[in-house]
């Protein structure tokens, strides 16, 4: 059997090189996938924050204490505290590159939500942005049943 053309291989120099590249394009691919799958357990684990300092506003304010839910735009939290100012019961600190803001219904913005001495308030939105993710919290005042959903434009 005669070969009319010539066949030439691959050298080992050849084979290393492209398994070198493939490599390191491949760790770089899994190092963007990792840092993006942390960031959604980050924004996953605020939400949850957020919802969970509904809840305990509720619960002080059934125990009889007038208690505010607000969000401080300057440092980057969210506090409850007694209502006029009060002692901070609870706060939350936003990571860097978070931010929130609150709103009643049918509003435009709002300073703070009063809870009433059954755990009601107003019904409220809360809109959170974190790097690349962004959520609406819909709260219903005299549930305290919160709907994610994403953000209008």
């Amino acid at each position: 059997m005669t070969h009319t053309g010539s066949f030439r291989g691959l050298t080992l120099i050849e084979v290393l090189v492209t398994t070198v590249l493939i490599g390191l394009v491949a760790a770089v691919l899994l190092h963007s996938f990792g840092d993006a799958q942390h960031e959604r357990a980050a924004f996953r684990a605020l939400l949850r924050e957020l919802r969970d300092l509904d809840a305990r506003a509720r619960l002080v304010a059934r125990s009889g204490e007038a208690v505010e839910l607000s969000h401080d735009g300057t440092s980057g939290r969210v506090v409850i505290r007694g209502s006029g100012g009060g002692s901070i019961i609870a706060e939350r600190e936003l990571p860097p590159g978070a931010t929130c803001s609150i709103r009643l219904k049918g509003a435009r913005s709002a300073r703070a939500i009063a809870f009433d001495p059954i755990g009601a308030s107003r019904d409220y939105t809360l809109d959170v942005e974190f790097g690349q993710q962004r959520a609406r919290l819909d709260v219903a005042g005299l549930t305290g049943w919160v709907t994610q959903s994403e953000p209008s434009p």
